[in-house]
């Protein structure tokens, strides 16, 4: 639900740091930097956000996907303050960890994505709150995270002695 505003404001972040490090020299500093803020504004603050609403807003945010209530919602909302937080972190950090938390975050997003198919195809529910933001979301989820890890493995092959 608030991914979409973070994202956004990720967007602003990669275009002001593409026009303030335009030299080559400041090539790598720039990846640095948008790939740092890749995890803060696109995976850290909206698990975080998801966090929140899956702790303390269980009954809303079952409502409003169409699902019962359920004590495991908690449990989500713990696995959320714990990708947030080490996503958060992961803006700080080598391109090892940030690995790690790409990948960790793809088979969360690959499995909640797969969860969210099955539930659509075996409840043939296709209402708004179930189909278009959870489903695109979750597709971009999947897709991004995929590709930030492709990304940071070519860039580690690269920079392999500067990184080790």
């Amino acid at each position: 639900m608030f991914g979409n505003a973070f994202i956004v404001i990720y967007v602003v972040i990669v275009i002001y740091l593409s026009c303030k490090y335009r030299k080559k020299k400041e090539k790598e500093k720039k990846w640095d930097l948008i790939m740092g803020y890749y995890f803060m504004w696109c995976i850290g603050f909206p698990t975080l956000t998801a966090f929140i609403i899956h702790a303390f807003y269980p009954g809303y945010i079952a409502e409003y996907i169409g699902w019962p209530k359920s004590p495991f919602q908690m449990e989500v909302a713990l696995f959320n303050l714990a990708i947030g937080i080490t996503s958060v972190r992961a803006c700080f950090s080598k391109i090892g960890y940030r690995w790690a938390v790409a990948l960790i975050y793809f088979i969360y997003a690959l499995g909640v994505g797969i969860n969210h198919i099955f539930y659509l195809l075996g409840k043939n529910d296709f209402t708004l709150t179930q189909f278009h933001p959870i489903f695109y979301s979750d597709i971009i989820d999947i897709i991004t995270s995929l590709v930030i890890i492709i990304l940071m493995t070519i860039y580690h092959q690269i920079h392999r002695k500067k990184h080790i």
